[in-house]
């Protein structure tokens, strides 16, 4: 570790010598979110923070793959970036968790959603699974009708290459249920 910071340090390359020392530090410590991140992430998830992010921030994008986007990355392997929310679920709605979401062109992720630490749902994102640059992925909440859960979206490394996720959007809706 100390000959690659020597190296980035010593680099004329800007970028090396922001990443190499927060990708080593990153693995001592937990960054603690900034502020800045959490009015960005609200720009495309309402009502969320996000924490846990690693290389590069969270990095408001007014156009990528022709749409206004949000990139996080996780903090290191095996801890994703996080985006958290707690609400209310409505008894007689329909609630439904829909989020917009694309890749690094070069790279993956996985979309893991959790409620109350649960996985419900989990989804990979990559140029293999997703048509169109963007992927809606919805999931029903509706089964927690009457309860306050922790929802919890999940921008999980899957190989540790170009771990990127670009949120477009991310919105919770109750509509009246119609049984």
């Amino acid at each position: 570790q100390a000959k690659a910071l020597a190296l980035a340090v010593s680099s004329k390359m800007p970028k090396l010598q922001e990443f190499v020392p927060r990708r080593i530090l990153g693995e001592v410590s937990a960054p603690t979110p900034k502020r800045s991140w959490q009015r960005v992430i609200k720009k495309v998830a309402p009502g969320f923070s996000v924490k846990n992010v690693g290389e590069g921030g969270v990095v408001h994008h007014s156009a990528f793959r022709n749409r206004p986007a949000v990139q996080t990355h996780p903090l290191k392997r095996g801890v994703p970036s996080e985006l958290t929310r707690e609400l209310d679920i409505p008894k007689n709605k329909k609630t439904i968790l829909t989020t917009v979401v694309s890749h690094h062109p070069h790279g993956d992720w996985l979309l893991r959603v959790r409620v109350n630490g649960k996985i419900i749902s989990e989804q990979s994102v990559s140029s293999k699974t997703v048509e169109n640059e963007w992927f809606t992925h919805t999931v029903d909440l509706s089964g927690y009708a009457g309860k306050k859960i922790k929802l919890l979206l999940e921008n999980q490394p899957s190989g540790w290459r170009n771990e990127w996720a670009y949120w477009n959007e991310v919105k919770v809706m109750s509509i009246p249920d119609t049984k």
